[in-house]
């Protein structure tokens, strides 16, 4: 099975590069998410890898730190900016206050996550559309969620031991330093998970907490790798 899903993905990546590329490597549909989708799935030869990056954060800076992502790339979006080494771009998307952006919603008095970020705006009420669709629980944008925690405060999975009985910790603070400090946890079956960071002059300070049962991977990029069994640590 895992070889004819193997050979079934090199057809389809083949068949993306032939319908949805120019001969120089960009992408016919110039948009954030046309390159979110051909980076997080591996789409793209590897000599035009690097290409795309930088076209996907001009894209972005471009509309002046503003994603313009719909339902498919919004749930990837700051996760695929991670992966890629772009997380500076992933924490200015976080922490934007203008339309559209997460907070911008909650500047509007969002308790949950809306169908639109305007769908409704303290000046003047509700949003109208011709559809008059304006759902106000809506979870597909708040799958930003699972960055915050896998990224942020880097409670990760291991897709090898179920339950997170072995799991990844790969906090990666915001390298702009204007989010100062994150602190969470994930309750799993073994007991709570639970990470912290914070800013503290020109360095970070971690502090984790594994549960009994569990083991960890610790993964500070370009500082440190340490495996962990349960107990609370600081760093």
């Amino acid at each position: 099975e895992a070889e004819s899903y193997r050979a079934l993905y090199e057809e389809v990546k083949q068949e993306f590069q032939q319908r949805y590329m120019l001969p120089d490597g960009a992408l016919k549909e110039h948009t954030q998410t046309a390159y979110l989708l051909a980076l997080r799935f591996g789409l793209l030869p590897e000599q035009h890898r690097a290409a795309a990056r930088h076209t996907l954060r001009r894209l972005i800076e471009e509309n002046d730190y503003c994603l313009s992502t719909g339902f498919v790339g919004t749930g990837i979006l700051c996760s695929t900016l991670t992966d890629e080494g772009m997380n500076d771009l992933a924490y200015a998307l976080l922490l934007q206050r203008k339309n559209p952006s997460w907070l911008y919603s909650i500047d509007q008095g969002a308790t949950t996550v809306w169908e639109r970020w305007d769908s409704y705006k303290r000046e003047d009420g509700f949003h109208k559309h011709e559809w008059n669709m304006n759902s106000f629980n809506h979870y597909s944008f708040g799958a930003v969620g699972q960055w915050m925690i896998a990224n942020s405060l880097g409670i990760d999975r291991d897709p090898s031991k179920p339950g997170f009985e072995h799991f990844i910790l790969k906090p990666e603070a915001d390298p702009t330093g204007q989010m100062k400090w994150a602190k969470g946890w994930y309750d799993t079956p073994y007991g709570r998970i639970s990470s912290s960071w914070k800013l503290v002059g020109d360095k970070v300070e971690y502090e984790f907490t594994i549960p009994e049962g569990c083991t960890a991977t610790l993964r500070i990029p370009g500082i440190l790798e340490q495996e962990l069994s349960a107990g609370s640590y600081r760093f």
